[in-house]
């Protein structure tokens, strides 16, 4: 009798175990298909409000994309997009996407800090970018504040929107080429202005040059296409 009781008690057990799991699994069934039910409703809802409304194509496309002569730059990537082509969304101005293309008007709305090693590969600054570009030309205006790059070796470069390079000149020597400028150290062929080899910066540029600082080492060269 006793062992009969005892196999009564474990099946109680048992029964009551799975009822519980069954009815687990049926709440959270019934939760998983409610949410999915009233998602749908809401992509519903909101499809049927986009169709059913007056707007017209033209003002549901300007809700998402802005047609803003002046493109704001609050952040590093937004600098470094421009002239990209790219429809890069900006949070700060009401989250609506804009072309970053190299005929648009940029403003700068605060100073910026960006380190070398998220600079895209073969990056111009965009006043110069702008300089090199053809068919209507964009612009970028700095409003009065700088962009600091950071490279790896410590040393530092800004750009606040004048299109002539300052170098100074106890930073290393200047070279100065037809197309570009180097400072630091080069071999170059004279015969050809070819650049051999070179340490430090070695930059595409053809603008103008103001050149600053004082040295005993250092010294300017200047090399004209023969």
């Amino acid at each position: 009798m006793k062992n009969i009781k005892k196999e009564d008690g474990v099946i109680t057990i048992l029964t009551l175990t799975t009822v519980l799991f069954v009815i687990s699994f049926l709440i959270s069934s019934y939760i998983i298909v409610s949410n999915k039910v009233k998602t749908q409703k809401e992509l519903l809802s909101e499809t049927r409000e986009i169709y059913e409304s007056k707007q017209t194509m033209e003002e549901i496309y300007n809700s998402y994309f802005s047609n803003d002569n002046i493109i704001l730059i609050y952040t590093e990537n937004q600098f470094l997009k421009i002239g990209s082509n790219e429809n890069i969304k900006i949070e700060e101005a009401n989250n609506k996407y804009y072309v970053f293309s190299n005929t648009g008007k940029y403003l700068l709305m605060n100073d910026l800090e960006i380190n070398e090693s998220v600079l895209p590969e073969n990056w111009i600054a965009p006043e110069f970018f702008f300089l090199k570009s053809q068919n209507k030309p964009g612009l970028i205006d700095y409003n009065g504040h700088k962009v600091k790059i950071l490279y790896q070796d410590g040393t530092e470069k800004i750009f606040d929107g004048n299109p002539v390079i300052t170098l100074d000149i106890a930073d290393g020597n200047v070279y100065i080429l037809p197309d570009r400028y180097i400072q630091g150290t080069a071999n170059i062929d004279t015969s050809r202005t070819l650049v051999r080899s070179y340490t430090g910066t070695n930059e595409e540029y053809t603008g103008k040059y103001i050149i600053t600082g004082t040295t005993t080492e250092n010294s300017v060269k200047i090399y004209r296409r023969k």
